[in-house]
């Protein structure tokens, strides 16, 4: 059943939409009605592909080893045992080919589970505060963090507690966006995601060699907001302009007050960058003259 909606939910995807499940990168200025109708419908293929994918991994290993030893045993006990062997290997490899197919087909069309997790909402959450014809430009690169060509950085192996770990270092800038909000400010963000790999081995009592593969994700978002010199000014800062601090004054909503903007900045009073780990820096030139 399962299958069956997962091949519907393809079949009712746009032509564009399925050439974006083939590129996997999307861009371009859209309302964010448009843009949720088109990420939307991507969503709901990918959720759906993500538990046939699921199925068919555990079916692909389960049912051939399931059908192999039911035939042999079975022309065992029939007095085939010299075709035996043969009929049962040939059984599961029938058995396997399919499934196999179907993994590696969602799998060429999976798409990184930041489209579900944090594109979507984002965008729906971002339309809020949008006019009803105010557009979004958006950028996605939904290949996944480990693509050959986000590689970054590859350590040196080292050795800890007797074991040999290899790391290798991705950057994965999967997400930029802009908008202007209601009251004119122009809202940008871009989002980054370091990608550790961690390869480690380990050789046991008995000379095997085990190895698993660990990752580690640290995100970074980075983002402007440029607001409108005629609908903001800078707050004075007690001690004056020449006071510790004072270049980062805080911005009010100007009520009727000539604004006075940022030499060089004819458009805007104030850009206001937040990177990680809530950091907050403001641009403003130290002397900015308040209200």
């Amino acid at each position: 059943m399962q299958l069956i909606e997962t091949y519907r939910a393809y079949w009712a995807l746009t032509p564009e939409q399925r050439r974006l499940l083939k590129e996997k990168r999307i861009a371009g200025e859209r309302t964010p009605a448009q843009w949720i109708a088109l990420l939307g419908g991507l969503a709901a293929y990918d959720r759906q592909a993500e538990a046939v994918r699921t199925w068919a991994t555990v079916a692909m290993i389960v049912a051939p080893m399931l059908v192999f030893f039911g035939a042999l045993f079975g022309g065992i006990a029939l007095g085939y045992e010299a075709q035996a062997w043969l009929v049962a290997l040939g059984l599961a490899l029938t058995t396997a080919a399919p499934l196999v197919a179907l993994f590696l087909a969602t799998r060429s069309t999976d798409l990184a589970n930041q489209l579900r997790e944090v594109a979507l909402p984002l965008v729906s959450l971002i339309g809020e505060d949008l006019g009803p014809h105010a557009t979004l430009q958006l950028g996605l690169d939904l290949r996944g963090g480990t693509a050959k060509d986000k590689l970054s950085k590859t350590l040196p192996a080292r050795k800890e507690r007797g074991r040999s770990i290899r790391e290798r270092i991705f950057l994965d800038p999967w997400m930029t966006a802009a908008v202007v909000l209601r009251d004119g400010a122009r809202l940008r963000w871009r989002i980054t995601d370091q990608v550790h790999e961690l390869r480690i081995s380990r050789r046991n009592a008995r000379g095997k060699t085990k190895s698993k593969t660990k990752f580690r994700v640290d995100s970074r978002v980075l983002a402007a907001l440029d607001l409108p010199a005629a609908g903001y000014r800078l707050r004075p800062q007690p001690g004056g302009p020449d006071a510790p601090g004072a270049g980062a004054g805080k911005m009010d909503q100007a009520a009727g007050a000539v604004p006075h903007p940022a030499k060089g900045h004819p458009a805007t009073v104030c850009n206001i960058e937040r990177g990680a780990q809530n950091h907050h820096r403001s641009l403003c030139p130290r002397r900015a003259r308040p209200d």
